[in-house]
């Protein structure tokens, strides 16, 4: 016989046994469990139908009672005499069903059902009797054709009624039934409580069949698999240890010799085969490996510095073209502006000499013709004298704001220092914030076609007054601070929307800003934010080229990588952050006060 031929007798014979076991625990548990599932629903059918009778009986005994709130009402004694009627008909038809259950239904107890049954009647005789009495009493007052001033004389003449001597012999029959059905109650609770206990012991002896085949049929496939590991485990296991120094040595030549003819033989056969294709098969893959390692070595080399390339020539573009547009929108600005400034003063001073002659005029001629006084009331002569001077210092106001901007626009770009030069940070902070003032701004924004009101950003300045002036490029370096401060807002706003109107009021989105020197070679500057912060498993690509968390189309990914470039390769210095998921961020930026050229 074949190995596997045995190992197939084995664990059919332990399967088996398993399978009968379970079939022979499920069959014997079923019959166990269907009876006791029906003896328990009869209970439970059982207690829903005396519940029902009780509530039933409860209604009519109350009849009399209600009756004496009605009289005098046609409407509402009809509804109680309707109401009463149903009741006693469910209590005919309960009592009815009741009997024809116990019939259905028969118990291991003939006397129980015996006197479940005469239950049943009883309730039937003393409901009818109880019909018929209040009928009589119906018929005796006539309670929905009084007047109001029978009223009283009824209600008495009920009370009466209701305490006769037959009516109350009624009564205490109801209440000897009643204390019948609930001795039947207390008997049912106690046949669900026996119910309940049958059907875990069906449970327990299905599940203890079911573990002792499962016992059996385990002791069974281990002597199998004893038996087995005498013939298979062995020689299987001498073969596994050659194989693994084969695999430690990478000696291919050796051979395993066959010692049996059986499936043992075979793959011993076949195992040393492999080895000799392995061993074919491993010497040309070091030959490959080798020119292919040196070919991805090459083309490593060119990739990285295409990217590096690559990424140059987008920084170079990307400064060149912020320089050209600052440089063409602070050109147009100027001019105009420069015109209106330098016209302000002359207009100013024309302004004031014709106020002056009108005013003369007023004094000297006291009875101007009726044309004029009219124009002077229409065009409110002392309102223009008090007015004229008040716009043109807002006027004059408003040019020296565009003209801050436009040095600002040509402090940012650094148009005139494209060298390393001798350069004021906190200027080109100052100016940086001046570019990104409408962003800082209270604004509404639009999300999902919802309007969120957006408080003001605050900026607060600390700025060290022995900072020195840094050598660096300067346009780069507002370069740095435009693409962190830009950053730190949209964290801020993203921040922002998470919340609701009020806790946005009650806490405003804040940028702090701090320089210090912290030596004679170093000057350090600090920006931090209280935005959404940067999660812990994206830190470590913060400075990468092309990396963005921002939606597609609103983040190209250089922002951080340029900060970096320019940091720490242009200038030497260093950029770290420090962030907090959920609470903001600080970016820190290191640079040496002079380079080295």
């Amino acid at each position: 016989m074949k190995i596997g031929h045995k190992i197939a007798c084995g664990y059919a014979l332990a399967i088996g046994v398993a399978l009968l076991g379970t079939a022979s625990g499920l069959v014997v548990g079923d019959s166990y469990q269907r009876s006791a599932r029906q003896q328990l629903d009869r209970s439970l059918q059982q207690e829903v139908l005396y519940h029902q009778l009780e509530v039933a009986v409860l209604e009519v005994r109350s009849h009399p009672q209600r009756l004496a709130t009605v009289l005098g009402n046609s409407i509402w004694f009809n509804f109680e005499v309707s109401k009463f009627r149903d009741d006693t008909a469910n209590i005919l038809a309960m009592s009815a069903e009741m009997q024809s259950f116990i019939r259905q239904h028969p118990t291991n107890q003939p006397l129980n059902d015996k006197q479940i049954i005469e239950l049943s009647k009883d309730y039937i005789q003393t409901t009818e009797l109880f019909v018929k009495q209040i009928e009589s009493i119906w018929q005796q007052i006539q309670p929905a054709n009084l007047a109001p001033a029978e009223i009283d004389t009824a209600r008495q003449q009920l009370a009466s009624a209701i305490t006769t001597k037959q009516l109350n012999r009624t009564q205490i029959n109801f209440e000897r039934l009643a204390e019948q059905l609930e001795q039947n109650q207390r008997r049912i609770e106690k046949q669900k409580i026996a119910a309940n206990r049958a059907l875990d012991s069906a449970e327990r002896l299905r599940l203890s069949i079911v573990f002792g085949s499962m016992v059996l049929s385990t002791v069974i496939a281990s002597i199998v698999a004893y038996f087995t590991s005498r013939t298979i485990v062995r020689p299987i296991s001498q073969l596994t240890k050659i194989a693994a120094r084969v695999t430690q040595t990478s000696d291919f030549q050796v051979q395993i010799p066959a010692i049996t003819r059986d499936e043992i033989g075979s793959l011993t056969t076949s195992f040393n085969q492999l080895l000799r294709q392995i061993g074919d098969r491993t010497r040309e893959l070091e030959s490959s490996n080798a020119i292919l390692e040196e070919r991805s070595q090459t083309l490593t080399k060119t990739l990285t510095d295409l990217k590096h390339t690559q990424f140059q020539l987008i920084q170079a573009e990307k400064m060149s073209s912020l320089g050209q547009l600052v440089a063409g929108i602070a050109h147009e600005i100027n001019n105009p502006a420069n015109f209106i400034y330098g016209n302000l003063t002359y207009a100013n001073e024309y302004t004031r000499s014709l106020m002056k002659l009108l005013l003369l005029y007023r004094q000297l001629w006291e009875n101007p013709a009726s044309e004029i006084q009219e124009l002077e009331r229409d065009i409110d002569i002392e309102f223009l004298e008090a007015d004229l001077p008040k716009i043109f210092n807002s006027m004059e106001t408003g040019v020296k704001r565009i003209q801050k901007i436009v040095t600002s626009l040509r402090t940012f770009a650094c148009l005139d220092e494209a060298e390393l030069k001798p350069t004021d940070i906190h200027a080109g902070l100052d100016s940086t914030l001046m570019i990104l003032q409408h962003r800082l701004n209270a604004k509404s924004l639009q999300v999902g076609g919802r309007a969120y009101s957006q408080p003001e950003i605050k900026v607060v300045k600390d700025y060290s007054n022995s900072l020195p002036l840094v050598e660096c490029y300067a346009g780069q370096i507002n370069q740095v601070f435009l693409n962190i401060l830009n950053n730190a807002i949209d964290a801020i706003d993203e921040k922002q929307l998470q919340r609701t109107g009020q806790e946005r009021d009650e806490n405003p989105g804040q940028i702090a800003i701090r320089t210090i020197a912290i030596d004679s070679q170093w000057v350090q500057i600090a920006i931090a934010d209280n935005g959404t912060g940067i999660s812990e498993d994206i830190k470590n690509y913060i400075f990468d080229p092309f990396f963005t968390m921002k939606p597609v189309g609103k983040g190209t990914g250089l922002g951080m990588s340029i900060c970096y470039q320019i940091i720490v390769e242009k200038h030497r210095g260093k950029i770290d952050y420090f962030s907090i998921d959920g609470r903001g961020t600080e970016f820190v930026v290191q640079i040496p006060i002079q380079q080295n050229h």
